[in-house]
């Protein structure tokens, strides 16, 4: 967003250059005669870059209303989720991502020691809200699950992917490390 609004501040800049320079008596005429004197094969090039370039432009312009179009139509075709974590922080997003993804592209902190492989129960949620909406878990979440003797309601977040609104509590500490994911309760 930043980018496109730098370049139409140069834009208008160079405008108001050109504008200064233009209200001087003759300089008009005097960039007409130095286009004049160019060779052909330098005004035949600018003459052939500026549409391209201008096309080039209205590519990427349709590009990302395209793109815009489609991510709405998977949005109305698979759902959007909504996870409620705790202090209030809610996050959303189209369904298909894990827990543990959505809390990292939120840039909340949670303990994650396998780097979201299912390995460690590191990662591990309390879902508050809404167990039922949330498939049963893979054998092999089941297994690291049955590690730590894991009470009901426990999910690995990098296992979960949310199909429906739920509620969610991390049990360990953004800062938890390997030995505290195989202690049976939370920090």
């Amino acid at each position: 967003m930043v980018i496109p609004l730098l370049g139409w501040l140069s834009f208008i800049q160079a405008g108001k250059l050109v504008e200064r320079m233009a209200s001087v008596l003759g300089w008009f005429k005097g960039v007409r005669m130095d286009l004049g004197q160019a060779p052909a094969e330098e005004l035949n090039a600018v003459y052939t870059i500026i549409p391209m370039s201008l096309g080039v432009l209205d590519g990427i312009l349709s590009a990302v209303f395209v793109a815009r179009f489609i991510r709405r139509l998977y949005r109305n075709r698979h759902g959007v989720a909504r996870i409620n974590y705790p202090e209030g922080k809610v996050m959303s997003g189209a369904v298909g991502p894990t827990i543990l993804e959505f809390i990292q592209t939120a840039g909340i902190p949670h303990a994650s020691v396998c780097g979201g492989l299912g390995r460690c129960p590191t990662c591990r949620v309390q879902i508050a809200r809404r167990l039922a909406e949330v498939d049963k878990p893979s054998e092999h979440e089941a297994k690291a699950l049955g590690r730590i003797s894991a009470p009901n309601g426990v999910r690995l977040a990098c296992q979960v992917r949310p199909r429906r609104d739920i509620t969610i509590v991390p049990l360990l500490l953004s800062t938890a490390t390997a030995r505290d994911g195989r202690l049976p309760g939370g920090l």
